[in-house]
C-alpha cells in the first residue's frame, strides 16, 4: 500500500523529531525534508534516506491529499500552513499555530473551507496517562478552585542569538515558546475556560524576548497562575498543581509528564515523580500516530490536538501579551479581536 505523502518544512529539533516520527510510520511515505541555510536538512535528509532542500530550492512540492509537517520559525507558520491546505494537505503545526489571533483565524477560515485537517504539536497532552488525568479531572471539574503553573528551564544566552530571540521571527520569548505547552496542558487537564487575563513580562538578559512571564487567568473554575523562567542557571522544572478541596492533583514533567494525587506531603510527590526524567520527543511520535490516524479514519484524534482545541491556549497567550503591553491591564479573553495582539515587541 502507497503511503501519504509527506514532506517536513524546518529541520531544527522538532523538525527532525517530526521527520523521524513520519519516516517511521507505515502508513506515511516521507519525501522531503526542507530547511534553512544551516545544512541540518541535508544531515537529516542523508539519516532518513529521502531528499533534501534548503527553502530557496527547486525540486520539491507540497503532496497534495498528502501530509505537511510545519516545524520553522514561528513567523513562517501561518503562510506554510496555508500553503498546505491550499494544496489539499493535512497540517502538522509546531506550537504556536500562529503569533497572532489574526493568523490563527486565516488558517481557521482555510481549514473550514479545505475540509482538511490542522494538528497543533501540543505534545505533553500526548500520553495515555495525561488522558487518565484529564479524565479524572474532569469529572471534578466544579470543585476545582485554583491552578498553579510552574516552568523553569535552563536556557543560555546563545539560545536566543538566532531567530528565537528576535520578537518579528519568534513572536515572543518564554511565553510563546515554551509556557504554551504549560498552560496549554492545565487547561486541557482541567477544562477551564479562561475569562480574563493579567500578564508581566521581563526579560532579565540582553536579549529582545522575555525570559519571564508572571500571569494569572481568571477561569469558569477558578484562577489559573503562571510563572515561567529561562535562565542560564534553571534546573529544568515543570509542575501544575491542581488544588481540589481534600486533595491536590500534581502534574510533573514537560516531555511526558505524569501525575499523582496527594493529601500530604505534595513537594515529596514531586520530586519522586520529577526524578524519572524522559528523553526528549516520545509525544512528538506520539501526536503524528494519533494524527494520521485520525485524519486516515476521519475521525477525532484521541489527544484533542486540532485546530480549533488548542484555540483557547494560543488566545489566553495573545491576552498575556496585550496585557503586558498595557502595564498588566486585565484582557478580556473572550471577546478578543483577533487583530488586537500588538505586533511583537521587546520586552520591558
Amino acid at each position: 500500500m502507497t503511503g501519504l505523502p509527506a514532506v517536513v518544512l524546518g529541520a531544527g529539533k522538532s523538525g527532525a523529531q517530526l521527520a523521524r516520527a513520519l519516516h517511521a510510520h507505515p502508513r506515511v511515505d516521507l519525501q522531503a525534508v526542507v530547511g534553512g541555510s544551516s545544512g541540518s536538512a541535508s544531515e537529516l535528509g542523508r539519516h532518513l534516506g529521502v531528499a533534501a532542500f534548503n527553502e530557496p530550492d527547486d525540486g520539491w512540492h507540497v503532496p497534495s491529499g498528502g501530509i505537511v509537517a510545519v516545524a520553522s520559525p514561528h513567523e513562517r507558520h501561518v503562510s506554510q500552513v496555508l500553503t498546505g491546505l491550499a494544496a489539499g494537505a493535512d497540517v502538522l503545526v509546531d506550537k504556536p499555530v500562529a503569533i497572532d489571533g489574526h493568523g490563527f483565524e486565516r488558517i481557521a477560515a482555510a481549514a473550514a473551507a479545505s475540509g482538511r485537517g490542522v494538528s497543533c504539536g501540543m505534545v505533553q497532552r500526548c500520553s495515555p496517562d495525561m488522558v487518565r488525568c484529564r479524565d479524572y479531572l474532569r469529572e471534578r471539574g466544579e470543585k476545582i478552585h485554583a491552578v498553579a503553573v510552574s516552568q523553569f528551564l535552563r536556557r543560555e544566552s546563545a539560545y536566543y542569538a538566532g531567530w528565537k530571540g528576535d520578537p518579528r521571527a519568534a513572536g515572543g520569548g518564554v511565553l510563546l515558546n515554551q509556557a504554551i505547552h504549560a498552560l496549554d496542558l492545565a487547561l486541557y487537564l482541567t477544562g477551564a475556560v479562561p475569562l480574563v487575563a493579567r500578564a508581566t513580562l521581563r526579560s532579565s538578559r540582553s536579549i529582545r524576548v522575555e525570559d519571564h512571564v508572571h500571569a494569572a487567568v481568571e477561569t469558569d473554575q477558578g484562577v489559573l497562575s503562571l510563572t515561567a523562567t529561562t535562565c542560564a542557571a534553571a534546573e529544568e522544572s515543570q509542575v501544575i498543581r491542581v488544588f481540589l478541596p481534600t486533595e491536590t492533583v500534581v502534574i510533573v514533567g514537560s516531555e511526558t509528564p505524569r501525575w499523582r494525587r496527594v493529601t500530604s506531603s505534595v513537594e515529596e510527590a514531586i520530586a519522586e515523580l520529577a526524578a524519572r526524567p524522559v528523553p526528549f520527543g516520545p509525544g512528538h511520535a506520539t501526536w503524528v500516530d494519533d494524527a494520521v490516524r485520525a485524519w486516515l479514519s476521519r475521525t477525532p484524534a484521541l489527544y484533542e490536538c486540532e485546530l480549533e482545541l488548542v484555540r483557547a491556549s494560543h488566545e489566553v497567550v495573545y491576552a498575556l501579551y496585550e496585557s503586558a503591553a498595557q502595564d498588566g491591564a486585565a484582557v478580556s479573553v473572550a471577546s478578543r479581536r483577533p487583530s488586537r495582539r500588538p505586533v511583537p515587541g521587546g520586552a520591558s
